[in-house]
């Protein structure tokens, strides 16, 4: 507050705002446990993922961000606990590597829908404009940087056209464009309906475009909320609060700067 009061700027949005009204459950966890090596990776995490959110899920390395993003999208068998909605979810590992197999980045798109028996070019189109990758289309996608392949991965699962993406590490390798690109389409793909959650690290993106943020710790849930509500007031604070509280983002700052 500091910073804040020395640059005179405005008291800023309300840390325990609420987010947006969110419409109905698109997939929903009760009393989720999930095992794996004998050890207990998820103990009884009960969520909603609702139309229209953005859903940041934090916490350490260990905490069971992918386990729970796995389960979510039926990728592992809870231990006990149900998984429940009408939503259809797509899951998008960290690992691009995983996923890309064809000869372009175009065909990752339409090999995805031939797979669905469908077909779907202004589909394919929106997402390849939609996370920068027109100019790239005709590139095999291992020849891609990390970044790039990380977009194709993430084009490649979105263009089926699930309700619920299920996005791991999302940012990684990523560039600041590359980055703002995956902001938009998460938010457009939220606003159309769908829904998000992304396991992540990058608070900066959680700041940004999530709606709401849910801590894991010891895979149990340790805080949810409101997003802007949770981060300030966790471990997990982007640097900018640190240094110009209630304000969660550079662009939030920049924007009271000129409207002071």
């Amino acid at each position: 507050r500091r910073f804040a009061a020395a640059a005179d700027l405005p008291p800023g949005p309300d840390p325990e705002a609420s987010a947006p009204a969110a419409g109905e459950p698109l997939v929903s966890a009760r009393g989720l446990e999930v095992e794996l090596d004998g050890c207990d990776v998820l103990r009884g995490v009960s969520l909603d993922v609702a139309r229209g959110e953005v859903v940041a899920v934090l916490g350490r390395n260990g905490a069971g961000k992918t386990t729970l993003l796995r389960a979510l999208g039926r990728l592992l068998e809870p231990a006990r606990g149900t998984i429940t909605g009408a939503g259809t979810v797509a899951y998008v590992p960290q690992d691009p590597n995983a996923l890309l197999f064809a000869p372009t980045v175009r065909r990752e798109l339409t090999e995805t829908l031939r797979l669905l028996h469908r077909s779907d070019a202004d589909a394919v189109h929106r997402w390849l404009g939609a996370l920068h990758l027109d100019d790239v289309a005709e590139r095999h996608p291992r020849s891609l940087a990390g970044g790039e392949r990380q977009r194709v991965a993430i084009a490649a699962v979105a263009v089926g056209g699930a309700d619920v993406l299920l996005l791991d590490e999302p940012t990684r390798g990523m560039d600041a464009a590359s980055r703002a690109a995956l902001e938009h389409a998460v938010g457009q793909h939220a606003r159309a309906g769908g829904a998000v959650m992304l396991a992540t690290h990058d608070v900066e993106l959680a700041a940004r475009c999530a709606t709401r943020a849910v801590v894991l710790g010891d895979g149990d849930v340790v805080a949810e909320g409101p997003a802007r509500s949770v981060l300030a007031g966790s471990l997990f604070a982007p640097q900018v609060l640190r240094v110009a509280p209630p304000y969660l983002t550079v662009e939030e700052v920049e924007t009271a700067m000129v409207e002071r």
